[in-house]
């Protein structure tokens, strides 16, 4: 009995602290002119300037909170993004880094929160993804990923780091409900031919707020 008590606390904690992060980004997500539905905003409890929130009701017939005269962010009148209409990923790339560790428990989430924060933010500087052609959006390379996890995790070693390469393909994989990919391609270096594997973004990946509604 004791035991179920303490469970219930300890639940109890984590939805609070769950909801907490939630309102924290949803407040951010605001103040930077987002539209969230109104369903999925306890207007009691975000905190923005001069605590105000407009109602308004877009061309889908759904009703959304913005801060007063604020713009759509996505420069659509039909849709708007709501914070839980995002990837897991961009959910979790759009985080501070302590919010972030909260929220990610494995290192390869977090890395693969960060890596794609930097595929989409230029202020983060350090973007190992490259422009694809054809039916391929943006790709980056496990040779390049390896490297990459390496300047964002000091310290540690190659052959570390080439493992975590596999362990943060596959968080992103699952992060992004499968809307990236991996695929195999032959490259040639020095007359030798090798085969390396790419994470992929493709050109008609369904990605919310830059492709599509996602679903």
């Amino acid at each position: 009995m004791l035991g179920d008590v303490k469970q219930l606390v300890a639940n109890r904690k984590k939805a609070t602290a769950n909801k907490d992060r939630i309102t924290k980004l949803q407040s951010r997500e605001l103040e930077k002119g987002a539209h969230l539905r109104k369903e999925a905003v306890d207007e009691h409890a975000v905190d923005v300037a001069d605590g105000r929130l407009e109602r308004i009701t877009k061309d889908d017939g759904k009703q959304y909170f913005q801060l007063p005269e604020s713009a759509d962010p996505l420069n659509r009148g039909e849709t708007s993004l709501a914070y839980g209409d995002l990837l897991p990923v961009q959910q979790l790339a759009r985080m501070d880094e302590e919010m972030r560790r909260s929220a990610a428990n494995t290192v390869p989430m977090r890395l693969a929160a960060k890596l794609w924060q930097a595929r989409t933010d230029n202020s983060v500087g350090d973007n190992p993804w490259e422009a694809g052609c054809r039916e391929i959006g943006e790709y980056v390379k496990a040779s390049d990923l390896k490297h990459w996890i390496r300047r964002q995790e000091a310290g540690i070693s190659e052959s570390y780091a080439k493992k975590l390469v596999s362990r943060v393909i596959d968080a992103m994989l699952d992060l992004s409900k499968n809307r990236v990919a991996v695929r195999k391609r032959t490259e040639r270096k020095n007359g030798l031919e090798y085969t390396e594997r790419q994470l992929v973004l493709p050109a008609d990946g369904k990605i919310p707020g830059e492709t599509g509604d996602g679903e």
